[in-house]
């Protein structure tokens, strides 16, 4: 089971609610993946493999994910949600915007705002605005979730097990265990078509394709 967690960033550090929203992957379960989308945000990238718990980190780098639009970064997800138990973002103005797009689009139902985490399929979230606590249990094959970063300690941002390296392509060479992924979204301003590149922990390129608006 990998869990897949949507990061918060400025393009250069990430952002601590993304260190509590991997703090509740941890209470989960499982090896945690971290998916930094951007535009020029290779700085974030290599912060996000030294937080500690983080397996592989997957950097996605596109003019049309500069603004992190939540229409383009959830098709973006949804391409990836195959290979997770779990998609975990902070529950922050953009997580909240994001998730439930992907939930809507994998027909999966969301979880919003858990403050705890009883079992890898039982949540706790506060409801009635914060009156009472509601146990939750999922049986969706993907979790689509949103973390109140009040409710999990912020792990650690460095000393990681993806200490920065060398070697690879250019947007995931300068980390060990990363992956560069493309937006499936093509970008409406230059009318261009995205190329995807997928890169094992060797650095090496395997696979090398286009992408139009629908991700095929």
């Amino acid at each position: 089971m990998a869990i897949l967690v949507f990061a918060e960033h400025d393009n250069k550090s990430i952002k601590k609610s993304t260190l509590s929203t991997v703090a509740a992957a941890q209470k989960i379960g499982g090896d945690i993946h971290v998916l930094v989308a951007g535009h020029n945000c290779a700085d974030a990238a290599k912060a996000a493999a030294g937080i500690a718990g983080v397996a592989k980190v997957l950097h996605a780098d596109a003019p049309q994910l500069d603004d992190e639009i939540a229409e383009n970064v959830a098709a973006l997800l949804v391409t990836l949600a195959k290979g997770y138990s779990h998609l975990l973002a902070p529950a922050t103005s953009n997580g909240k915007n994001v998730m439930p797009r992907v939930a809507a689009l994998l027909d999966m139902q969301p979880i919003s705002e858990i403050v705890a985490v009883e079992s890898p399929d039982t949540f706790v979230r506060p409801i009635y605005a914060g009156n009472a606590l509601a146990t939750v249990q999922s049986g969706d094959a993907i979790k689509v979730i949103t973390v109140r970063a009040t409710g999990f300690d912020a792990v650690a941002a460095s000393g990681g097990s993806a200490p920065p390296g060398s070697g690879g392509p250019r947007n995931a060479g300068r980390w060990s265990r990363a992956s560069a992924v493309a937006c499936p979204i093509r970008c409406a301003c230059s009318r261009t078509r995205a190329n995807a590149s997928t890169t094992g922990s060797s650095g090496s390129r395997t696979r090398s394709a286009g992408f139009s608006r629908n991700g095929r």
